[in-house]
C-alpha cells in the first residue's frame, strides 16, 4: 500500500504500435501512410503528429476523474485500475502512480493551497497523500462507494465526501475526522462542489434533488427540484451565482445541461441546453481570458510577429462551419464545429436553445458527453460556439480547466519563440504549419478530459477563438 512509483512503471505499454490503437474496433485493417511518421521526436517517449503531442498511456482500464495541480502542465488522474497518476504532459512524464486502494478510484482532488491529493473510492474510504509521502492517510466512515468529492479552496483542511449510503460528510484534516454527517434516505450522491469564498456545496442526487449544504445549520441550505433526470455532474460559477448540472440521458433525451440561479432556491432552471445525445457526464464552467499578455512586438527581432501577422498566435484556423481532420497517425476523426458562418439547417448543434434567459454576466461552460463530443457553449447566448467529436475516442467521462495565467502564457511564449529560432537555425522557409498545437497560441488556457479507453486527453482552449485544439492524447492501453 501507498507505492509511489515512476515513470517507468509504464515501460510495458511503451510499445504499443499507435497505428493500431483502433484495432479491435475495426474488422478490416487500415493501411500505414506515410504521414504517420512523426514530424518531430520529443524526449520522454512523445512525439508529435499533425501538431498533437503523442505519449505512452497511464492507466490500464476507464479512466474515472482528473484535475489540475499548480501547473498546467501537470495533472491528477484516477481509474479503474485502482491507481492514482500525477502527470506531466508536456513532457510526457509520469511523476507519481500511487495505489494505496483496494478498488476503483472515483474522483481526484488537488489541494492548491497544501500540496496534497485527495481521492474517493468504491472501497469507501477517501485517501489523502502529499506528493513527498509514500504512505496514505485514510479517512473511514461511508459504508458504501464514495462517489464525490471537494476540498475547500479557501480552507485547504477542509473537504466534503459523497456516497451511496445516502450521506454528505464534512471532514477535517488536522482533526482527522469527519465534522459533519447528513444522511436523507435515497439521497444517493452523485456530485459534490464547494461553492467558491463560502461554507456551503451543492450536491446533486440520484433521486432528482439538488441541494446546498452549509455545516452550520441541520438541513439543507437550498433545495432545487431537478427534473426526470438526474444530475451527474455540477460545478459553481466564479462569483457563486450560477450553478451548472449536466445529466443523465440516451438517445438525445434527458442529455440536458441546466443552468440554475443560486439567489433563487426551489425555482425551475434559468434553461435547459439541449445539444448532446448521450449521457453529459462532466461540466465545468470557463472564464474569459482575463489578461492577453502576448504582444509580437516582443519578439526582439520582431520577425516571430511577422511571421504571425500580428495575430499574437499560429496558425490560427479559419473561420468554418465543419473541419473534419484526421489525426494521423492515431486513426481518430476529429470534426470541429465553430460558431463562426456555422447554419442551423447544417449543424442541428449550432442553433440557439428555445426560451434561452442569458444570465447577466458573460460565461462559458463546457461539457463532455458519453457521445464522444466536447462541446463549448455562451451563456449569454445558448449558443455552442465550438462543439468538437472524436471518433474512436470512446466516451468522456471527467473534464477539468486550468485557466491561463501569466505564469502558463510565459512559458508557452518562451517555448513558442525557442521552437521558432530553433527551425529557423536550420531553415529559411520555416514552415508554420508543422509548430505542435500546444505552443501555438501563448494564451491558452488548458482542459483535460477523460476517456473510457483509459486515456486522457488534453486541449487548448483558445477563448479569443472561442476554441478548443487538441494539444496531447496518451495512447490506449494494450487489449487484455
Amino acid at each position: 500500500m501507498g507505492l509511489c512509483a515512476s515513470a517507468q512503471d509504464t515501460k510495458d505499454f511503451d510499445s504499443i504500435p499507435i497505428q493500431g490503437e483502433d484495432k479491435g474496433d475495426n474488422k478490416q485493417a487500415k493501411p500505414q501512410q506515410k504521414t504517420d511518421i512523426p514530424i518531430e521526436s520529443y524526449p520522454d517517449g512523445l512525439s508529435v503528429k499533425n501538431g498533437c503531442l503523442v505519449g505512452s498511456p497511464i492507466h490500464k482500464e476507464i479512466v474515472f476523474d482528473a484535475c489540475f495541480t499548480n501547473d498546467p502542465f501537470v495533472y491528477l488522474t484516477c481509474s479503474d485500475d485502482k491507481t492514482v497518476v500525477r502527470y506531466d504532459w508536456f513532457h510526457g512524464k509520469v511523476l507519481n502512480r500511487w495505489n494505496f486502494h483496494t478498488k476503483s478510484v472515483n474522483k481526484v482532488r488537488y489541494a492548491h493551497q497544501l500540496d496534497y491529493v485527495l481521492t474517493a473510492s468504491r472501497d469507501t474510504t477517501v485517501g489523502l497523500i502529499k506528493l513527498t509521502d509514500t504512505q496514505p492517510t485514510l479517512f473511514k466512515g461511508h459504508t458504501l462507494n464514495v462517489q464525490a468529492l471537494d476540498i475547500n479552496p479557501v480552507d485547504n483542511n477542509q473537504f466534503v465526501s459523497g456516497s451511496r449510503d445516502y450521506s454528505v460528510r464534512f471532514w477535517d484534516i488536522n482533526q482527522a475526522t469527519s465534522t459533519n454527517n447528513f444522511s436523507i434516505h435515497q439521497n444517493v450522491v452523485t456530485a459534490l462542489k464547494w461553492v467558491p469564498s463560502e461554507t456551503c456545496v451543492i450536491q446533486t442526487s440520484e433521486d432528482l434533488i439538488m441541494r446546498a449544504w452549509d455545516p452550520r445549520m441541520s438541513q439543507p441550505a437550498q433545495i432545487w427540484q431537478d427534473g426526470a433526470y438526474f444530475a451527474l455532474c455540477c460545478d459553481v460559477s466564479p462569483d457563486g451565482r450560477y450553478i451548472v448540472t449536466s445529466h443523465n440521458g440516451f438517445q438525445s433525451t434527458g442529455c440536458e445541461v441546466k443552468i440554475w440561479d443560486r439567489r433563487k432556491p426551489g425555482q425551475q432552471p434559468l434553461s435547459v441546453l439541449g445539444g448532446h445525445s448521450e449521457s453529459v457526464p462532466a461540466c465545468a464552467f470557463v472564464e474569459e481570458n482575463p489578461f492577453n499578455t502576448y504582444d509580437p512586438a516582443d519578439d526582439e527581432n520582431g520577425e516571430l510577429g511577422d511571421q504571425l501577422n500580428g495575430q499574437g498566435s499560429l496558425g490560427v484556423r479559419s473561420s468554418c462551419t465543419v473541419d473534419e481532420r484526421r489525426a494521423s497517425g492515431m486513426n481518430i476523426k476529429i470534426s470541429y464545429m465553430h460558431h463562426k458562418d456555422a447554419k442551423p439547417e447544417d449543424l442541428h448543434e449550432a442553433h440557439r436553445n428555445a426560451g434561452y434567459v442569458p444570465v447577466d454576466e458573460q460565461l462559458y461552460v463546457v461539457t463532455a458527453s458519453k457521445d464522444q463530443s466536447i462541446k463549448l457553449w455562451d451563456l449569454k447566448t445558448g449558443n455552442i460556439v465550438t462543439s468538437v467529436q472524436i471518433e474512436h475516442s470512446n466516451t468522456h467521462n471527467a473534464l477539468a480547466y486550468f485557466p491561463p495565467t501569466k505564469a502558463s502564457v510565459q512559458t508557452l511564449h518562451q517555448a513558442q519563440k525557442q521552437y521558432i529560432q530553433s527551425k529557423r537555425a536550420k531553415s529559411a522557409d520555416f514552415d508554420l504549419s508543422s509548430v505542435p498545437n500546444y505552443i501555438k497560441n501563448p494564451n491558452y488556457g488548458f482542459l483535460v478530459s477523460g476517456c473510457v479507453g483509459g486515456f486522457p486527453s488534453t486541449w487548448g482552449v483558445d477563448m479569443q477563438e472561442h476554441d478548443l485544439i487538441l494539444c496531447h492524447r496518451n495512447r490506449r492501453p494494450p487489449a487484455q
